[in-house]
């Protein structure tokens, strides 16, 4: 018997699928995320008395997703994404809830915010 390039091509019943299960090179399936809003000012120092703008990762009255919460801790952290204060890109970071406001189900369809969510991490097997 001989080996042609054919026998190692798997030429499976559908499109190819990326490790999430999507279809590749499709459109990205909408995903329902609790969207939130970060607080334009928040108290720290001594006793409150001074105001900071945004967070240490965010920037004040920037839009955040809710990906992940801890029951535990009656649900004061919440795993967020969002754009970065620094760097603008999509950052992973916990937030508590009394940086954020405004909170509302949304839609979501961009492939970066849809693929940070559908990632697991070390909390999802």
């Amino acid at each position: 018997m001989t080996w042609t390039f054919t026998d190692d091509v798997d030429a499976g019943p559908g499109p190819a699928a990326d490790q999430h299960g999507g279809a590749v090179g499709g459109p990205p399936e909408p995903v329902w995320l609790i969207a939130a809003n970060v607080v334009l000012w928040r108290r720290y120092g001594e006793l409150g008395r001074e105001l900071c703008p945004g967070t240490k990762a965010y920037r004040g009255g920037a839009q955040v997703y809710v990906v992940d919460t801890y029951p535990g801790t009656g649900h004061q952290q919440l795993t967020t994404v969002g754009h970065g204060r620094h760097t603008g890109h999509w950052i992973t970071v916990d937030t508590g809830t009394r940086h954020l406001h405004t909170f509302r189900a949304q839609m979501v369809y961009a492939t970066g915010r849809a693929d940070s969510v559908r990632r697991p991490g070390p909390r999802h097997p």
